[in-house]
Order: C-alpha cells, then structure tokens, then sequence
C-alpha cells in the first residue's frame, strides 16, 4: 500500500490531474469503477484519454525511470532513450515493461523490434520465449518442426531463428492466428513457416474458443484437448498434417529428415497422445508442455505411453518454479526417439 502510494504521488511530476486520476485508477482497481479509459491533463495543459489499464505502468515505468515523460499530443510514453510507445501498447500487459527493460522497442511503422526480430505486438509468450529463454535448450539445426499451439507465431519465428529448416505452424483461434499471418510476414518468413488455422486432435470434428477479458489475445485459450462436433473451428489429426503438408515439403523423402512435435496447446497433449500414439512414433523428437490441471491427469500417464519408444526428460524445470503459478502441474517435457536394437 505504501509503495502504491509513493507511486501517486510520484505521478504529480508527469500529470497535472494526478489527484483525480489517481483516485480513479484506484477505484478500478477495485472494481468501484468500470471504465475503459480515464483522461490526463500533461504538464502543457494539453488533454487525452488512455485506456485505463495503462495508467498504472505508465507511471510504474516512470517513476522506475524507464520513461522519461508522456506526451499528450500522441498519447506515447517517451523512453530514456527518446523512442516512444503508444499508450494503446502498454496497456496490452504488464510483461511490456519487461520487453522494454530487456531492449525491445517500438518503431514508428507500428511494429516491435528487437535483434532483426519483429512482432506486431508484445505478447506474453514472447517474453516468455524471446526474454525468459524457456527454451533455450532446444537444437533444431536443420530439423522439420510442427508446432501445435503455434499462438501469435512467436515459437515459429523463435525456431526458424534457431535453424529450424521448415516449420507447420498450427493454431486455432482466429485472432491469435490472424496475428501470426502478420508476425509472419513482417519477418519475412512465408517461404519458412506453413501457418494453419485449426485444433489438432485425435479425430476430425470442431471446438470451440473461450474468450476473457474482452476478447484480449493474451486471454484466450481454446477448448480443443478434448474435440467434439460442435464450434467453429475445424479440428484436425495429426495423420491430417503428415500426409497433407509433411510429405509435400519433404518431396516424399521422409526418411531422410528429423522431425520434431512442439505442442503447447492447454491439454490437447493428452488426447493426441494417448489416443493417436501411432501418428506420433513418427516423430524422431517430441517437445510439450504438459497443464494436468486443464485436464485432470497426471503428466505420468503420457510418459508411461511414451517410455517404449522414446527417453524423455524435464526441461528448465527452474522456469517453470520461477514464473508458472501452475507448478508442479505446468512443465516443459522433451522426448528423444530410442534407437530400437
């Protein structure tokens, strides 16, 4: 309470209304007031309205001197460095100002940048993956890569940049999906990534997606784990993607590539492996994040299945402890094809 304070009364350097906005913020944080925007007066006189949830970082990242002033003629805070980020953008999450002290930055094209990396927005993924290395001890030298649960096209692009040589990016909400098309193409990575709009099951059928908070991308899971005939988006197998994509880009030489199974997708995991087992012998490498509590089931029952063929281990697990709220239930599991003798 007293560091919210300090805060305040810290913002009387950047707002003139600081007392009134302040009072206001505070109020929406506890559900007093249900507003989207709430309007500042700069220290020029000038007026804007924000959004709400961006009022609170915008002095968090200044008061902490990662920002040096905002702008009401652009509504834009102003980095130490003089680049600026449209207020619109810190509202998106928290995990932004991470993104920002670890060098990200916003261009004045509408686009974030970092190391010839580029995103059309700060997403918590990317911290997760481009910031947080979760992971970072995975070698895709060269290998094939069908990611399910391919999100906004973050783990795509991270794994192209990791010498992936192709990757079959699979993700079923159409939001995060029509981010993905442009994360795609502002990296120029069409000819390297294959993106699909659909949920991966063990049988075709369609599902569903659960929106939060206002449709928010960061927010939204699909129900897919478990497909049934209802929903509007297509679920497909596994044996779907082998003989419709694999086997073209490989010009029917299957042997002669690696494959590698990514799968991120709330606990479809479970359902693709206990019940299309044979569809994923295939894959020479399998790399998934486990969520027994989306499901129910422990993480024990995939790797009983996968023992005959496959040596699997835990993978940074120390993120999982660090970050994940859901852990020991949420982890990162990588599984090697056995040579059979």
């Amino acid at each position: 309470m007293f560091n919210t304070f300090k805060l305040y009364i810290c913002s009387n350097q950047l707002f003139k209304n600081w007392i009134s906005a302040g009072i206001k913020f505070y109020l929406y944080k506890l559900n007093i007031v249900k507003a989207d925007k709430i309007q500042i007066i700069c220290k020029n006189g000038n007026k804007i309205e924000i959004p709400l949830s961006a009022y609170g970082r915008i002095i968090l990242g200044y008061c902490n001197k990662l920002f040096k002033d905002f702008s009401c003629d652009n509504g834009s805070v102003i980095l130490s460095d003089g680049s600026e980020v449209p207020a619109e953008e810190i509202a998106i999450g928290h995990w932004v100002l991470d993104a920002i002290i670890h060098g990200w930055r916003y261009s004045k094209e509408g686009y974030w940048y970092k190391d010839n990396i580029k995103f059309k927005h700060i997403r918590a993924s990317i911290v997760q993956n481009f910031v947080y290395n979760l992971y970072k001890d995975i070698e895709l030298n060269n290998k094939i890569v069908i990611d399910i649960g391919a999100f906004i096209g973050d783990t795509p692009i991270l794994f192209i940049h990791k010498g992936a040589k192709k990757v079959i990016a699979i993700e079923p909400n159409p939001s995060a999906f029509k981010e993905m098309l442009i994360n795609i193409e502002l990296n120029n990575l069409n000819d390297k990534i294959i993106p699909i709009n659909a949920a991966i099951g063990s049988k075709k059928g369609f599902t569903e997606s659960m929106i939060i908070n206002n449709q928010d991308i960061d927010s939204v899971s699909t129900l897919y784990y478990k497909p049934e005939n209802y929903g509007n988006i297509h679920v497909l197998t596994l044996r779907d993607i082998i003989d419709n994509y694999l086997v073209k880009i490989t010009e029917n030489n299957v042997n002669n590539e690696v494959f590698v199974l990514r799968m991120d997708c709330e606990g479809c995991e479970y359902d693709i492996i206990l019940n299309n087992y044979r569809d994923i012998k295939m894959f020479n490498e399998i790399i998934f994040e486990y969520h027994e509590y989306k499901v129910n089931k422990p993480v024990t029952m995939l790797l009983d299945k996968l023992k005959a063929d496959y040596s699997c281990s835990l993978l940074n697990e120390e993120w999982f402890k660090k970050y994940s709220t859901n852990y020991p239930h949420e982890g990162l599991i990588k599984c090697v094809k056995v040579q059979q003798t």
